[in-house]
């Protein structure tokens, strides 16, 4: 954040008020060396009593009527004032007086305010349908419990990241049961490529040595991808482990690859690309043509769309696979058209009341005239701004003037 300026309350002169800072004579030597906050005056038409607060590492204290001539000092307190330009900083959902949950100031027209509970929801970047949902529904208390809420909340392009990981331990303990369920349900006697792949199948975690984990992977009738998972969601089939962290042990994967896979498929030729390599996993992807697959696969393992596998532990490899050897496998139809490398745009987390209505030749005009009023409005805007302006910005705005131009609408539809 960027301080614009210093805000000072209290001190020895100053009344004392909800927020205050006091030391208090108390015959309790620890309590006696505390300082307190003031977090509430129990009479405040002629205060007598103060209801006091101490939040430390130890436990967080209360006092209850304490006289107000036992305050024996009344310490100043200073608070920064950030500038609105620039970054807010924390907020909580514990409220002390006398900023509340919102922890900081902002200079704006020159005064220094507290934030309201909607702009605290916009910095986690909510919409504001939410704080007016939340107002019609909490009534007179909607200010004090949505700023708690805020601070208690997190910015919403966090909300999938914490929630795999708030889910992971159950995530976990659900794949150890299905891994119980796999031990149970895979036989001896399964001669089919998947279950002989998954023979010697380990976790999908980190191991002693460098581990070669294989993905294989079809493409259906229908041009999709499949890969073969198993039924526990942990484990994939593994090649001889490389004891060795060279460069060259992600070249000695692929070949340890397609020497396993000779051996199963019974094919001189077979094909096996490195898809992910880090300091103890290798991942390799192996392409199985269609007709050599148990199809409905076995219950040691399926072949399965890759969405089919999102909440297993297993998701990240699977989708390293599918992502390098999409293209070869589907050169007209790749992943392309389904997805993008690069930053994730935000998601739309409240989508409006209702749909606009779609174009037509008599509503034309009037959406016309709406954009062009728009374009005027903002052609004034620029020409009229007064700054101020860093070197050659008003130029800069000015030479966007001539794209302002909204005739190319007027032959739509």
């Amino acid at each position: 954040p960027v301080q614009a300026a210093t805000l000072t309350i209290g001190g020895t002169s100053a009344a004392i008020a909800a927020g205050s800072y006091v030391f208090i004579e108390h015959e309790d030597a620890s309590l006696h060396t505390r300082v307190w906050t003031v977090i509430a005056l129990n009479d405040t038409t002629s205060p007598t009593t103060l209801r006091l607060f101490d939040d430390r590492r130890d436990g967080v204290g209360y006092l209850h009527d304490v006289e107000i001539t036992r305050v024996r000092r009344h310490l100043e307190r200073a608070f920064p004032v950030w500038d609105t330009r620039g970054p807010a900083s924390g907020f909580t959902r514990m409220s002390l007086p006398p900023l509340g949950s919102g922890k900081q100031l902002w200079l704006r027209d020159g005064r220094a305010v507290i934030p309201q509970p909607a702009e605290l929801l916009r910095l986690l970047e909510l919409n504001d349908t939410v704080s007016g949902v939340f107002a019609r529904i909490h009534g007179a208390d909607a200010d004090a419990q949505a700023a708690a809420c805020a601070g208690n909340g997190i910015g919403m392009r966090m909300a999938d990241e914490l929630a795999y990981r708030a889910s992971l331990r159950l995530r976990q303990i659900d794949s150890y049961e299905q891994h119980q369920r796999y031990l149970r349900l895979r036989t001896t006697d399964d001669d089919s490529l998947e279950a002989r792949l998954f023979e010697s199948a380990q976790p999908y975690v980190a191991h002693a040595t460098v581990t070669t984990f294989i993905v294989a992977v079809t493409v259906a009738p229908d041009g999709s991808l499949l890969v073969l998972a198993p039924t526990d969601g942990v484990q994939l089939p593994t090649a001889t482990c490389i004891s060795d962290r060279t460069a060259s042990r992600r070249t000695l994967a692929c070949e340890r690859a397609k020497t396993k896979l000779r051996k199963l498929t019974g094919l001189s030729t077979v094909e096996a690309m490195l898809a992910h390599s880090d300091d103890d996993r290798i991942v390799v992807v192996a392409p199985v043509e269609y007709g050599a697959t148990a199809h409905g696969g076995t219950p040691a393992a399926s072949w399965v769309p890759l969405s089919a596998m999102a909440n297993t532990l297993i998701y990240q490899p699977l989708a390293q696979a599918v992502t390098h050897i999409s293209t070869y496998l589907r050169p007209a139809c790749s992943l392309k058209d389904r997805g993008r490398r690069g930053a994730r745009p935000l998601t739309p987390f409240l989508p409006g009341a209702v749909d606009p209505p779609p174009p037509s030749p008599e509503s034309w005009a009037s959406v016309a005239n709406h954009v062009a009023r728009a374009d005027d409005q903002l052609r004034q805007a620029i020409l009229h701004a007064t700054g101020p302006f860093a070197p050659g910005e008003r130029e800069s705005l000015l030479g966007w003037l001539p794209q302002i131009d909204t005739t190319p609408i007027a032959d739509v539809p």
